[in-house]
């Protein structure tokens, strides 16, 4: 019996190497900046402090990398890692605006993919173009062979679009459609600042916990905490209290909390944050957000940036805690599941979940009118809660893109039918090796015995599914 123990070990353990060796702990993010200070005039220092943000608002672990021009010069970060940022930010702090409209934005765009394809890129995690930009002149034409030969170009080298700027003959505009990435347009009068928030969130989609009134509820499955807290006037102080009431400030903060403060607002981030409340107090306004890292998930591969109006789009997710999707009707009937939803700037409307059998989180979006949404899918327990957050464009007319880039996550994903294939394949090996060893007979004995364990197909999905996640979302510090 021991003899047979250790045989089917043997025979099982390749197995779950050969399952799991493909999907290491996610890899950092490649983002690399476009600043386009053309067409700022006297907005400049909002787009610079907007751009500051979205930065530090990235993963620690990312790389980001800049070009900004002028009309009289430019300049060009190298990828580097977020915590190494010093040069990218003096060189953002240094830009002036040359003009009040923009008449080189393809070519900016056109010369910065050149830089990217003449450099060796660090890693291979998919790169994400994030571009800033202001006014386009009136006379700039949007070139349909130009942005037909830029399109190509992106869709072969995989790069994503991401945007933000003013939407008047703007080619970034149709670019990001046609990548699958998003533009965040901002009116005239708009702040870059605050629309920056909405842009990181288009890109990262990231998780969130409730932050009320600068108040806040760390669980022991938070291990970073990000405020975006905003201010009453660029003179105001915020300050942070922890829930032993030790406070900081951005002039007074442990190593752990790292401060950037900007004309209305504060980005504050915890690093292995002690569970219990805190708060941020002298906060003010509605959009103030905390996002979290943690080992408990709203998951969803949701990757639609633009919808119909008056389609009927849906929103699936699951709850995953510790790498493994929650599905026990025990667990999620005492829960609380919901679909906030609000065009920009306006109020939320709160709808409930669908919640299957299976433990999958449905919702459906159909929006009225056209504009930009943010969704966010919240589950609530007494004792936590967690919210995702998504961004999307409803249109009229909605254009599919001739192309489209997979995400990032899907590269290395294998399929069910696949995963299978490697999990027979190497116990094959194992077992004709094993053959010189042991009887014909008790290999038949064992593998009766192994059919029996993974007899129902739901199991063996469940099983291979279990693998495939394992490390797929895996905290970004480990």
């Amino acid at each position: 019996m021991l003899r047979a123990f250790f045989i089917v070990f043997f025979i099982l353990t390749p197995a779950f190497v050969a399952s799991t060796s493909s999907l290491s702990t996610s890899e950092a993010g490649d983002v690399f900046v476009l600043f386009d200070a053309t067409g700022f005039d006297e907005h400049i220092d909002d787009a610079v402090s907007g751009a500051k943000m979205f930065i530090n608002l990235l993963d620690t672990n990312d790389r980001v990398g800049l070009s900004a021009l002028s009309d009289n010069h430019s300049i060009t970060v190298a990828l580097s890692k977020l915590d190494s940022g010093s040069t990218l930010m003096k060189s953002l702090d240094n830009l002036n605006s040359s003009g009040n409209c923009s008449k080189n934005l393809h070519t900016a765009i056109s010369d910065t993919i050149n830089y990217l394809n003449s450099v060796n890129l660090p890693g291979n995690n998919g790169l994400t173009l994030v571009v800033f930009s202001g006014k386009s002149c009136k006379e700039e034409i949007i070139d349909d062979e130009i942005i037909a030969n830029l399109t190509e170009t992106l869709i072969k080298k995989q790069i994503k679009i991401y945007g933000i700027g003013m939407v008047r003959n703007n080619p970034v505009v149709e670019l990001a459609s046609e990548t699958r990435g998003q533009f965040i347009p901002v009116a005239e009068k708009e702040s870059y600042t605050s629309n920056a928030v909405i842009l990181y969130e288009a890109l990262k989609s990231p998780e969130l916990i409730p932050f009320q009134r600068g108040k806040f509820i760390v669980d022991e499955s938070i291990y970073e905490v990000t405020l975006f807290g905003e201010k009453i006037s660029k003179d105001s102080t915020l300050f942070l209290y922890s829930p032993d009431n030790k406070k900081y400030t951005n002039k007074e903060s442990p190593e752990f909390v790292k401060w950037h403060s900007y004309n209305k607002y504060d980005i504050v981030r915890i690093t292995s944050p002690e569970p219990g409340p805190w708060s941020l107090q002298f906060v003010t306004g509605k959009g103030n957000r905390a996002y979290v890292n943690s080992s408990f998930k709203v998951v969803s591969y949701f990757d639609a940036p633009y919808v119909p109006v008056n389609g009927n789009t849906v929103i699936n997710a699951r709850l995953r805690m510790d790498n493994l999707y929650v599905k026990d009707p025990d667990i999620l009937k005492n829960m609380e599941f919901t679909m906030l939803t609000a065009k920009k700037d306006e109020e939320e409307t709160e709808t409930d979940l669908k919640v299957e059998k299976t433990g999958n989180l449905k919702g459906l979006f159909s929006p009225s009118e056209e504009g930009l949404y943010r969704i966010t899918f919240n589950a609530s327990s007494k004792t936590l809660t967690r919210g995702k957050s998504f961004v999307v464009m409803a249109e009229k007319k909605l254009k599919i893109p001739s192309h489209t880039i997979k995400k990032k996550h899907k590269k290395t994903e294998m399929t069910f039918t696949e995963a299978v294939m490697v999990f027979l394949s190497v116990n094959l090996i194992f077992i004709i090796a094993a053959w010189g060893y042991i009887k014909k007979e008790t290999i038949k004995v064992l593998l009766h015995q192994l059919l029996s364990i993974f007899a129902k197909v739901e199991d063996v999905k469940v099983f291979i599914h279990q693998l495939l996640n394992r490390k797929r979302q895996a905290h970004k510090h480990g």
